[in-house]
Protein backbone atom coordinates (compact mmCIF):
# COMPACT_ATOMS: atom_id res chain seq x y z
CA UNK A 1 0.00 0.00 0.00
CA UNK A 2 3.02 2.30 -0.01
CA UNK A 3 2.23 3.46 -3.53
CA UNK A 4 -1.32 4.33 -2.55
CA UNK A 5 -0.19 6.26 0.54
CA UNK A 6 2.17 8.28 -1.64
CA UNK A 7 -0.91 9.65 -3.40
CA UNK A 8 -2.60 10.84 -0.21
CA UNK A 9 -4.09 14.30 0.07
CA UNK A 10 -2.60 15.42 3.39
CA UNK A 11 -5.02 18.32 3.85
CA UNK A 12 -8.06 16.14 3.22
CA UNK A 13 -6.87 13.50 5.71
CA UNK A 14 -6.26 16.25 8.27
CA UNK A 15 -9.87 17.36 7.80
CA UNK A 16 -11.05 13.78 8.29
CA UNK A 17 -9.12 13.62 11.56
CA UNK A 18 -10.71 16.88 12.68
CA UNK A 19 -14.15 15.46 11.91
CA UNK A 20 -13.30 12.32 13.87
CA UNK A 21 -12.31 14.38 16.91
CA UNK A 22 -15.55 16.36 16.74
CA UNK A 23 -17.60 13.18 16.32
CA UNK A 24 -15.91 11.52 19.28
CA UNK A 25 -16.53 14.53 21.52
CA UNK A 26 -20.19 14.75 20.49
CA UNK A 27 -20.72 10.99 20.85
CA UNK A 28 -19.22 11.01 24.34
CA UNK A 29 -21.31 13.97 25.47
CA UNK A 30 -24.50 12.45 24.15
CA UNK A 31 -23.95 8.94 25.52
CA UNK A 32 -23.09 10.23 28.98
CA UNK A 33 -25.98 12.73 29.10
CA UNK A 34 -28.87 11.03 30.97
CA UNK A 35 -26.96 7.89 30.05
CA UNK A 36 -28.36 7.53 26.55
CA UNK A 37 -25.94 4.61 26.20
CA UNK A 38 -28.37 2.32 28.04
CA UNK A 39 -31.39 3.37 25.99
CA UNK A 40 -29.44 2.97 22.74
CA UNK A 41 -28.23 -0.46 23.88
CA UNK A 42 -31.81 -1.49 24.67
CA UNK A 43 -32.95 -0.41 21.21
CA UNK A 44 -29.96 -2.06 19.56
CA UNK A 45 -30.47 -5.42 21.29
CA UNK A 46 -34.26 -5.65 21.27
CA UNK A 47 -35.92 -3.41 18.67
CA UNK A 48 -33.50 -3.35 15.73
CA UNK A 49 -33.40 -6.57 13.65
CA UNK A 50 -30.07 -8.26 12.99
CA UNK A 51 -30.46 -7.92 9.23
CA UNK A 52 -31.07 -4.18 9.60
CA UNK A 53 -27.91 -3.85 11.72
CA UNK A 54 -25.84 -5.53 9.03
CA UNK A 55 -27.38 -3.40 6.29
CA UNK A 56 -26.50 -0.27 8.27
CA UNK A 57 -22.90 -1.43 8.71
CA UNK A 58 -22.62 -2.18 4.98
CA UNK A 59 -23.99 1.26 4.14
CA UNK A 60 -21.46 2.99 6.38
CA UNK A 61 -18.64 0.85 5.00
CA UNK A 62 -19.57 2.09 1.53
CA UNK A 63 -19.51 5.69 2.76
CA UNK A 64 -16.00 5.15 4.13
CA UNK A 65 -14.84 3.87 0.74
CA UNK A 66 -16.21 7.02 -0.88
CA UNK A 67 -14.28 9.19 1.57
CA UNK A 68 -11.08 7.23 0.94
CA UNK A 69 -11.48 7.82 -2.78
CA UNK A 70 -11.41 11.57 -2.13
CA UNK A 71 -8.45 11.22 0.24
CA UNK A 72 -6.31 9.69 -2.51
CA UNK A 73 -7.66 11.60 -5.48
CA UNK A 74 -5.21 14.47 -5.72
CA UNK A 75 -1.93 13.57 -4.10
CA UNK A 76 1.47 14.49 -5.52
CA UNK A 77 1.58 11.32 -7.60
CA UNK A 78 -2.06 11.41 -8.65
CA UNK A 79 -2.86 10.13 -12.10
CA UNK A 80 -5.56 7.60 -12.86
CA UNK A 81 -8.32 6.98 -10.28
CA UNK A 82 -7.32 4.66 -7.48
CA UNK A 83 -8.68 1.14 -8.07
CA UNK A 84 -11.45 0.10 -5.68
CA UNK A 85 -9.46 -3.01 -4.82
CA UNK A 86 -6.64 -0.88 -3.37
CA UNK A 87 -9.06 1.28 -1.41
CA UNK A 88 -10.68 -1.85 0.01
CA UNK A 89 -7.30 -3.24 1.03
CA UNK A 90 -6.46 0.00 2.81
CA UNK A 91 -9.84 0.19 4.52
CA UNK A 92 -9.48 -3.40 5.69
CA UNK A 93 -6.11 -2.46 7.22
CA UNK A 94 -7.51 0.45 9.23
CA UNK A 95 -11.03 -0.91 9.81
CA UNK A 96 -10.71 -4.68 10.01
CA UNK A 97 -13.79 -4.91 12.24
CA UNK A 98 -15.73 -5.05 8.98
CA UNK A 99 -16.90 -7.55 7.94
CA UNK A 100 -15.59 -10.28 10.24
CA UNK A 101 -16.55 -8.79 13.61
CA UNK A 102 -19.47 -6.49 12.91
CA UNK A 103 -21.32 -8.96 10.69
CA UNK A 104 -20.74 -11.92 13.00
CA UNK A 105 -23.10 -13.37 15.61
CA UNK A 106 -21.39 -11.15 18.19
CA UNK A 107 -21.58 -8.04 16.05
CA UNK A 108 -24.23 -6.37 18.20
CA UNK A 109 -22.12 -6.82 21.34
CA UNK A 110 -18.95 -5.73 19.53
CA UNK A 111 -20.66 -2.48 18.60
CA UNK A 112 -21.63 -1.85 22.24
CA UNK A 113 -18.16 -2.79 23.49
CA UNK A 114 -16.59 -0.20 21.22
CA UNK A 115 -19.23 2.41 22.04
CA UNK A 116 -18.51 1.99 25.74
CA UNK A 117 -14.78 2.36 25.10
CA UNK A 118 -15.20 5.41 22.87
CA UNK A 119 -17.38 7.25 25.37
CA UNK A 120 -14.65 6.90 27.98
CA UNK A 121 -12.84 9.66 26.04
CA UNK A 122 -9.68 9.85 23.97
CA UNK A 123 -7.55 10.36 27.09
CA UNK A 124 -8.57 6.93 28.39
CA UNK A 125 -6.01 4.19 27.69
CA UNK A 126 -8.58 1.76 26.23
CA UNK A 127 -9.91 4.44 23.88
CA UNK A 128 -6.41 5.36 22.70
CA UNK A 129 -5.64 1.69 22.15
CA UNK A 130 -8.81 1.23 20.11
CA UNK A 131 -8.19 4.26 17.90
CA UNK A 132 -4.54 3.37 17.23
CA UNK A 133 -5.06 -0.34 16.53
CA UNK A 134 -3.60 -0.41 13.02
CA UNK A 135 -1.58 -3.44 12.01
CA UNK A 136 0.12 -2.21 8.88
CA UNK A 137 3.88 -1.74 8.99
CA UNK A 138 5.46 1.31 7.40
CA UNK A 139 8.82 3.00 7.79
CA UNK A 140 7.45 6.39 6.73
CA UNK A 141 6.29 8.38 9.73
CA UNK A 142 3.89 10.51 7.69
CA UNK A 143 2.24 7.39 6.34
CA UNK A 144 1.85 5.99 9.85
CA UNK A 145 0.17 9.21 10.99
CA UNK A 146 -2.22 9.10 8.05
CA UNK A 147 -3.13 5.49 8.83
CA UNK A 148 -3.91 6.42 12.43
CA UNK A 149 -6.01 9.35 11.25
CA UNK A 150 -7.96 7.10 8.89
CA UNK A 151 -8.45 4.56 11.67
CA UNK A 152 -9.91 7.23 13.97
CA UNK A 153 -12.14 8.54 11.20
CA UNK A 154 -13.46 5.08 10.29
CA UNK A 155 -14.32 4.11 13.86
CA UNK A 156 -15.78 7.46 14.90
CA UNK A 157 -17.79 7.83 11.69
CA UNK A 158 -19.45 4.43 11.82
CA UNK A 159 -20.28 4.58 15.52
CA UNK A 160 -21.55 8.15 15.23
CA UNK A 161 -23.69 7.18 12.24
CA UNK A 162 -25.41 4.42 14.22
CA UNK A 163 -25.99 6.72 17.19
CA UNK A 164 -27.36 9.43 14.88
CA UNK A 165 -29.67 6.89 13.25
CA UNK A 166 -31.10 6.06 16.68
CA UNK A 167 -31.33 9.73 17.65
CA UNK A 168 -33.29 10.45 14.47
CA UNK A 169 -35.76 7.68 15.31
CA UNK A 170 -36.28 9.16 18.77
CA UNK A 171 -36.67 12.70 17.38
CA UNK A 172 -39.32 11.48 14.92
CA UNK A 173 -41.11 9.56 17.65
CA UNK A 174 -40.53 6.18 16.01
CA UNK A 175 -38.85 4.90 19.16
CA UNK A 176 -39.55 6.32 22.60
CA UNK A 177 -37.23 5.48 25.48
CA UNK A 178 -38.75 6.02 28.93
CA UNK A 179 -38.38 9.52 30.32
CA UNK A 180 -37.37 8.40 33.79
CA UNK A 181 -35.07 10.84 35.54
CA UNK A 182 -31.69 9.26 36.16
CA UNK A 183 -29.82 10.55 39.22
CA UNK A 184 -26.13 11.23 39.06
CA UNK A 185 -23.80 8.42 40.02
CA UNK A 186 -20.14 8.55 40.92
CA UNK A 187 -19.57 5.33 39.02
CA UNK A 188 -20.61 5.13 35.37
CA UNK A 189 -21.37 1.40 35.46
CA UNK A 190 -23.47 1.80 38.60
CA UNK A 191 -25.68 4.38 36.92
CA UNK A 192 -26.12 2.19 33.86
CA UNK A 193 -26.98 -0.90 35.87
CA UNK A 194 -29.50 0.99 38.00
CA UNK A 195 -31.11 2.36 34.84
CA UNK A 196 -31.36 -1.15 33.39
CA UNK A 197 -33.04 -2.46 36.53
CA UNK A 198 -35.38 0.53 36.76
CA UNK A 199 -36.56 0.08 33.17
CA UNK A 200 -36.46 -3.70 33.03
CA UNK A 201 -33.77 -3.82 30.35
CA UNK A 202 -32.97 -7.51 30.79
CA UNK A 203 -31.07 -7.82 27.51
CA UNK A 204 -28.75 -4.93 28.39
CA UNK A 205 -28.09 -6.39 31.85
CA UNK A 206 -27.33 -9.70 30.16
CA UNK A 207 -24.88 -7.94 27.84
CA UNK A 208 -23.11 -6.27 30.77
CA UNK A 209 -22.72 -9.67 32.45
CA UNK A 210 -21.58 -11.54 29.33
CA UNK A 211 -19.04 -8.85 28.46
CA UNK A 212 -17.50 -9.03 31.93
CA UNK A 213 -18.33 -5.41 32.73
CA UNK A 214 -20.73 -6.46 35.49
CA UNK A 215 -20.13 -9.15 38.10
CA UNK A 216 -23.60 -9.97 39.46
CA UNK A 217 -22.13 -11.58 42.56
CA UNK A 218 -20.27 -8.52 43.78
CA UNK A 219 -22.16 -5.51 42.38
CA UNK A 220 -23.34 -3.00 45.00
CA UNK A 221 -24.67 0.51 44.51
CA UNK A 222 -23.91 3.46 46.78
CA UNK A 223 -26.40 2.17 49.36
CA UNK A 224 -24.92 -1.35 49.37
CA UNK A 225 -27.90 -2.70 47.40
CA UNK A 226 -27.12 -5.63 45.15
CA UNK A 227 -28.92 -6.54 41.92
CA UNK A 228 -31.63 -8.58 43.66
CA UNK A 229 -32.37 -5.81 46.15
CA UNK A 230 -32.50 -3.18 43.40
CA UNK A 231 -34.79 -5.34 41.33
CA UNK A 232 -37.21 -5.89 44.22
CA UNK A 233 -37.16 -2.15 44.92
CA UNK A 234 -38.27 -1.44 41.34
CA UNK A 235 -40.68 -4.37 41.03
CA UNK A 236 -42.54 -4.10 44.34
CA UNK A 237 -45.19 -1.74 42.96
CA UNK A 238 -45.16 -2.97 39.37
CA UNK A 239 -47.80 -4.95 37.53
CA UNK A 240 -47.75 -8.73 37.41
CA UNK A 241 -45.96 -9.10 34.07
CA UNK A 242 -43.98 -5.88 34.12
CA UNK A 243 -40.49 -5.52 32.68
CA UNK A 244 -39.17 -4.92 36.21
CA UNK A 245 -40.64 -8.21 37.40
CA UNK A 246 -39.16 -9.93 34.35
CA UNK A 247 -35.78 -8.57 35.42
CA UNK A 248 -36.11 -10.18 38.85
CA UNK A 249 -37.08 -13.49 37.26
CA UNK A 250 -34.04 -13.25 35.00
CA UNK A 251 -31.73 -12.63 37.95
CA UNK A 252 -33.18 -15.52 39.95
CA UNK A 253 -33.78 -18.11 37.23
CA UNK A 254 -31.47 -17.50 34.26
CA UNK A 255 -28.37 -15.62 35.33
CA UNK A 256 -25.29 -17.70 36.08
CA UNK A 257 -23.57 -17.31 38.43
CA UNK A 258 -26.64 -16.13 40.28
CA UNK A 259 -26.33 -13.04 42.51
CA UNK A 260 -26.70 -13.61 46.26
CA UNK A 261 -30.22 -13.08 47.60
CA UNK A 262 -29.69 -12.46 51.32
CA UNK A 263 -27.23 -9.56 51.05
CA UNK A 264 -28.47 -6.66 53.21
CA UNK A 265 -28.37 -3.03 52.14
CA UNK A 266 -26.94 -0.32 54.36
CA UNK A 267 -30.27 -0.34 56.25
CA UNK A 268 -29.73 -3.96 57.28
CA UNK A 269 -32.71 -5.17 55.27
CA UNK A 270 -32.50 -7.94 52.69
CA UNK A 271 -34.61 -8.09 49.55
CA UNK A 272 -37.05 -10.40 51.34
CA UNK A 273 -37.40 -7.87 54.18
CA UNK A 274 -38.38 -5.35 51.53
CA UNK A 275 -40.91 -7.65 49.84
CA UNK A 276 -42.47 -8.53 53.20
CA UNK A 277 -42.74 -4.88 54.19
CA UNK A 278 -44.48 -4.15 50.88
CA UNK A 279 -46.81 -7.10 51.42
CA UNK A 280 -45.93 -8.38 47.96
CA UNK A 281 -46.61 -12.11 47.93
CA UNK A 282 -45.43 -12.59 44.34
CA UNK A 283 -41.99 -11.13 45.04
CA UNK A 284 -41.65 -13.08 48.29
CA UNK A 285 -42.50 -16.33 46.51
CA UNK A 286 -39.92 -15.67 43.82
CA UNK A 287 -37.23 -14.89 46.39
CA UNK A 288 -37.97 -17.92 48.57
CA UNK A 289 -38.69 -20.51 45.89
CA UNK A 290 -36.10 -19.55 43.29
CA UNK A 291 -33.58 -17.61 45.35
CA UNK A 292 -33.83 -19.66 48.54
CA UNK A 293 -34.10 -16.47 50.56
CA UNK A 294 -33.85 -16.89 54.32
CA UNK A 295 -37.15 -15.97 56.01
CA UNK A 296 -35.36 -15.89 59.38
CA UNK A 297 -32.53 -13.53 58.43
CA UNK A 298 -32.23 -10.99 61.24
CA UNK A 299 -31.70 -7.28 60.65
CA UNK A 300 -29.11 -6.32 63.25
CA UNK A 301 -29.91 -2.64 62.71
CA UNK A 302 -33.62 -3.05 63.46
CA UNK A 303 -34.11 -5.12 66.63
CA UNK A 304 -33.14 -8.34 64.80
CA UNK A 305 -36.35 -8.15 62.79
CA UNK A 306 -36.74 -10.97 60.24
CA UNK A 307 -38.76 -11.14 57.01
CA UNK A 308 -41.10 -13.55 58.79
CA UNK A 309 -41.69 -11.00 61.57
CA UNK A 310 -42.47 -8.35 58.98
CA UNK A 311 -44.78 -10.69 57.07
CA UNK A 312 -46.79 -11.36 60.22
CA UNK A 313 -46.75 -7.69 61.14
CA UNK A 314 -48.10 -6.59 57.78
CA UNK A 315 -50.52 -9.49 57.61
CA UNK A 316 -50.10 -10.38 53.96
CA UNK A 317 -47.51 -13.12 54.02
CA UNK A 318 -47.93 -14.76 57.41
CA UNK A 319 -49.16 -18.16 56.27
CA UNK A 320 -46.58 -18.37 53.49
CA UNK A 321 -43.80 -17.30 55.82
CA UNK A 322 -44.73 -19.79 58.53
CA UNK A 323 -44.84 -22.57 55.96
CA UNK A 324 -41.33 -21.82 54.78
CA UNK A 325 -40.08 -21.46 58.34
CA UNK A 326 -41.49 -24.87 59.21
CA UNK A 327 -39.89 -26.33 56.10
CA UNK A 328 -36.48 -25.04 57.19
CA UNK A 329 -36.89 -26.51 60.63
Amino acid sequence: LAGLLARADADFIARLLGRANDQLADLSRWCLSDDHFVDLAHFWLTAFPEEAKQDLFRLEHGCLLDQLAFAFKSGTAAAAPVPQSELRRLLLAVFREFPDRLLSARGAHTFLDYLDTLTAGRSHADCRRLLTDVRLATDVRQHAEWLLALRSFAICSVWTAVANFYRALVDRGDFRPPATEVPGFGDRLEGRVVRCVQQGYVEVLHYFCLSGKLDPRTFRDGQSRNLIFLSVTCAQRSKENSAQLRTLRYLLKRLQPDPPVDVPSDTGNSALHLAATAGNLQLAELLVQHGRANVNLANALCDSCTPLHLAVMYGELSSRGRGNSAGRA
